[in-house]
């Protein structure tokens, strides 16, 4: 339901199934609004652009499905669509005009895809990620006055099953999440940035957060006393509040993990007081973790850089 700010009177409704939809005003004009809902029967959560007063559909855009296929492998689509489940604004050619970043997630499997689209609803470059896409950031990371976009969830190849960082800019942003370990006969290469894969937990420890994988969930970009940019990274360990914290420098090498009270209450509380000196818990266990993270992309921070 969109309102008039000052009477508040309804201008316009919008039927949204059951989806979680998010809606901004647009930067660059506030008579539009984005936002990532249905589209009738056939679009299933598209990122659209609407007239703020109106409700006037301006635009809508989708991933690229062949793209996703040629990446990832017809099977995984079947015939299910993508919806738009994160977006952001950022300026990422560096002209002073904004672009849109948003993240989009297959409505029954893994597939997930990070698009660059124009204020006209045109889609300019695309990657493909094996795994659930929750979370982007859009930022000057490297200072060069150029956004980066990143992008964060999980790689469910079964050799990882971890955490993952893409990072995408005005030069490296296309192919997929690509690697000995992931669709490896993929034709896609990797043509991020940057993209760092880190591995699931011990069994015994997944066992009590109750789930297989690890995921990105969100990030915090922040400035440190040297005006040199770090990345904060949360993840998500199957229960509400397990999270672990992963320190990023501003080339994405992974510096540090720390897991959170809430992590070791958990264990805890699952009597599973032999887990907190070993794993997660140990320090020196999570500094060899974060040093086994795999690192790829075919950018200057990329694959062993």
């Amino acid at each position: 339901v969109a309102r008039d700010p000052v009477l508040g009177r309804t201008l316009w409704t919008l039927p949204l199934k059951s989806v979680r939809c998010t809606i901004r005003i647009a930067p660059w004009d506030p008579t539009i609004v984005l936002l990532n809902a249905p589209i009738g029967e056939r679009h299933y959560q598209p990122l659209q652009a609407r007239d703020r007063a109106t409700g006037e559909l301006l635009w809508w855009v989708e991933p690229d499905t062949d793209q996703l296929v040629r990446a990832l492998g017809d099977e995984v689509m079947e015939g299910y669509p993508m919806g738009c489940c994160a977006f952001d604004f950022g300026d990422i050619d560096g002209d002073g005009a904004l672009e849109i970043v948003a993240v989009f997630r297959h409505s029954r499997n893994y597939p997930a895809a990070v698009c660059l689209v124009n204020r006209d609803g045109r889609r300019l470059r695309q990657y493909a990620n094996r795994g659930h896409l929750m979370a982007v950031a859009v930022a000057d990371i490297d200072g060069d006055g150029k956004d980066e976009a990143l992008a964060t969830g999980v790689n469910n190849a079964p050799a990882y099953n971890g955490p993952t960082v893409i990072a995408l800019d005005d030069t490296y942003w296309s192919g997929a999440s690509v690697d000995s370990l992931c669709n490896p006969g993929c034709s896609e290469p990797d043509s991020s940035l940057a993209r760092v894969v880190f591995g699931t937990m011990p069994e015994e420890y997944q066992a009590v957060m109750g789930s297989l994988r690890i995921s990105g969930n969100g990030f915090q970009v922040v400035s440190g006393p040297d005006g040199v940019s770090r990345i904060a990274l949360q993840t998500y360990s199957g229960r509400q509040g397990t999270d672990m914290n992963i320190v990023f420098d501003n080339r994405f090498n992974p510096l540090s993990a720390d897991i959170s009270d809430t992590y070791r209450g958990v264990l805890l509380a699952a009597g599973a007081d032999s887990l907190l000196d070993s794993g997660p818990a140990n320090e020196a266990w999570r500094e060899a973790w974060v040093a086994g993270a795999g690192r790829f992309g075919a950018g200057t921070m990329g694959a062993g850089r």
